[in-house]
């Protein structure tokens, strides 16, 4: 199978590697309208055809020509920026096979019958809204499962991505990862903090100021970087109002560290399946409840558990059969 997918996040190789491992013939296209924290396009496009030479690297406009003459059996996007809605359009009108990627908190649909959602909140939001209570849930949804033998619902992954690179990071550390004396502190991974969260940067402030230990935000620090603050510190201090369900948060787990969040949090980005009270996380259900979490020493017994869980839910195998099933359904 040829598969085109639009890059506009890291995670999409990542992804890449994923549908290749399931045997897809991967391109990687670049939106011209990507100019942020990971870089201009045009020195993503470079960069990564320079370290990922097992895909092919277009710009977006050889991407619309080879969608147009219908080189691609499935093309994957993101479907917020202006470049992924070109695409959209060109798969439509040559009937060519689309899915969308959801990776952002408060988004409760998709342009697309096919959704790969990075977290349970679209999907979980969808079905609330269109079986609203236990009769609608009965009568409707459940009349459909009897008669077809499934929900009448989109087709939607709910997948993690399988962090390839980091996990090879994280087997040569090998159980060193564990036996770490110098730790920093707490780190905090937010993007433009302050200009795009202004509560939450008021009250990371607050939380900062009463810590025995050194709180920092890092952004805008290159990938090799992150990890070494990340794996050093005692926890990942992580005040966004929702997320979905957050890449510095799978990382962090990935590393064995720890999350220290409020419960407004969990509650926001329904993703209580990677955040787990006393497993994963130390959850806060007030601002001075999460600072005595912090000055205490709970952080370390949660580090192998954290480790194991999303090592669990990030494992290929466990996740290739819903994926591969989500590509046939694709295709139908």
């Amino acid at each position: 199978m040829k598969l085109l997918l639009n890059y506009y996040h890291p995670v999409i190789v990542d992804l890449a590697m994923t549908f290749q491992k399931l045997g897809c013939d991967v391109d990687i296209s670049y939106n011209i309208s990507i100019k942020d924290h990971y870089g201009d396009w045009k020195d993503l496009l470079k960069k990564n055809q320079d370290k990922y030479k097992q895909f092919q690297h277009i710009p977006l406009q050889m991407a619309m020509v080879n969608i147009a003459s219908k080189k691609y059996d499935l093309v994957g996007l993101d479907g917020v920026f202006n470049g992924d809605e070109i695409l959209l359009k060109i798969c439509k009108e040559k009937q060519i096979k689309w899915f969308c990627i959801n990776g952002y908190p408060y988004q409760v649909d998709e342009p697309s019958q096919n959704i790969l959602a990075f977290s349970w909140f679209l999907p979980q939001i969808r079905y609330l809204q269109k079986y609203q209570g236990e009769n609608g849930v009965k009568n409707i949804d459940w009349k459909n499962i009897a008669e077809k033998g499934e929900s009448d619902e989109k087709n939607i992954c709910v997948f993690y991505p399988n962090f390839w690179e980091l996990k090879e990071l994280v087997r040569k550390q090998g159980d060193d990862l564990f036996r770490l004396k110098n730790y920093w502190g707490y780190g905090s991974y937010i993007q433009r903090y302050e200009e795009c969260n202004k509560w939450n940067y008021e009250t990371f402030k607050k939380i900062k100021s009463s810590i025995k230990d050194k709180v920092e935000n890092f952004q805008s620090l290159p990938q090799d970087q992150i990890y070494d603050k990340m794996i050093h510190s005692k926890g990942t201090l992580h005040l966004k109002h929702a997320d979905c369900p957050g890449i510095a948060i799978m990382e962090s787990l990935i590393l064995g560290v720890p999350i220290f969040t409020l419960k407004s949090f969990i509650l926001a980005s329904a993703n209580q399946e990677l955040i787990i009270d006393g497993v994963t996380a130390l959850v806060g259900d007030s601002t001075d409840d999460l600072i005595k979490l912090m000055n205490s020493n709970e952080w370390m017994f949660l580090k192998r558990s954290t480790y194991q869980h999303i090592h669990l839910l990030t494992e290929f195998e466990h996740e290739r059969r819903r994926l591969e099933n989500f590509i046939q359904r694709c295709m139908k």
